[in-house]
C-alpha cells in the first residue's frame, strides 16, 4: 500500500461521523459533550459499507525463517444481535478456551502436538466468525484438523456439569476483568460498534440463559474454512 493510499483512507474515515468517545470513571457528563462538540466538528464525509461476500475456503502458505506452523479453523457465526452469537461463547468455553478446555487436553497434553490451542469468536458489526487456532507442526495438522472436527462432535456428549463449568469460567474471568476500567472502557467501545453499548450490561444474563442443547446445536457445524502457514 501506497503512502497516499493509506493518508486518503485516514482523511476519509478517520472523522466525526465515525468517533465513538467512550469515558468510564467519575467525570462530568456535560464537560465531556461540551469539550466533544466544541473540538470535532462533523465533515459531512462518510465509509462507504463494505458488502461481505461469505466463503468456505483452504489455504496454505509457506514462509522462510519459521520453525512453527500455525493453523486455524474457522466458520461464519451468527452476529451479536442475532440468535447462536451467546451459545457460541459457551460453546468456546468448553470446547477451545483455556488449559482445562477439551482441545487444550486431547492437542497439547495428551497427544503433544502443539504449544498453543485457543478459540476465537470475532465479531464486527456486518461479519462474525469463530475460530480455533492451535501453533503445532507442519506434519501434525492433518491429524489437529481431525481431532479439532471430531471433537465439535463429541460436544454431543457433554452434560449439564459440563455447561455450569463453562459459564463460570466465562462469568468469572469477566469479572476479574472489569476490575480495570481500561477493559470496560474497551468492551463498551466494541458494544457500541457492533450493535449497542448497552448490550454490555446484558451479557451476564443472556450467557447464564444459554441452554444444553442450544450449545449442542452450535457445535453441529457444516462448512468451515483452514488456513496454515507453515515453514519452507
Amino acid at each position: 500500500m501506497k503512502r497516499d493510499f493509506i493518508a486518503d483512507y485516514f482523511k476519509k474515515a478517520y472523522n466525526p461521523e465515525n468517533y465513538i468517545a467512550t469515558v468510564v470513571g467519575n467525570a462530568d457528563f456535560s464537560k465531556i459533550c461540551d469539550y466533544l462538540e466544541k473540538s470535532f466538528r462533523k465533515t459531512g464525509k462518510g465509509v462507504r459499507v463494505q458488502k461481505i461476500l461469505k466463503k468456505n475456503a483452504d489455504s496454505v502458505e509457506e514462509r522462510k525463517g519459521i520453525d512453527q506452523a500455525h493453523f486455524v479453523l474457522a466458520f461464519h457465526a451468527p452476529l451479536a444481535s442475532e440468535k447462536g452469537f451467546y451459545e457460541l461463547e459457551v460453546l468456546d468455553a468448553y470446547l477451545a478456551n483455556g488449559m482445562s478446555s477439551r482441545l487444550f487436553l486431547k492437542i497439547r497434553e495428551e497427544k503433544g502436538l502443539a504449544y498453543a490451542v485457543k478459540g476465537f469468536l470475532d465479531t464486527e458489526k456486518y461479519h462474525s466468525h469463530y475460530g480455533i487456532y492451535v501453533g503445532t507442526t507442519k506434519e501434525a495438522i492433518p491429524e489437529v484438523k481431525k481431532i479439532i472436527l471430531e471433537e465439535f462432535k463429541k460436544v454431543e456428549n457433554m452434560d449439564e456439569k459440563n455447561l455450569r463449568e463453562a459459564k463460570e469460567r466465562i462469568l468469572g474471568l469477566r469479572k476479574i476483568s472489569i476490575e480495570e476500567s481500561s477493559n470496560v472502557m474497551n468492551e463498551l467501545t466494541a458494544s457500541e460498534l457492533v450493535t449497542k453499548a448497552e448490550d454490555y450490561y446484558e451479557h451476564d444474563k443472556k450467557i447464564i440463559a444459554v441452554s444444553l442443547d442450544e450449545v449442542k446445536k452450535a457445535a453441529k457445524i457444516k462448512n468451515f474454512s483452514t488456513a496454515a502457514i507453515v515453514p519452507k
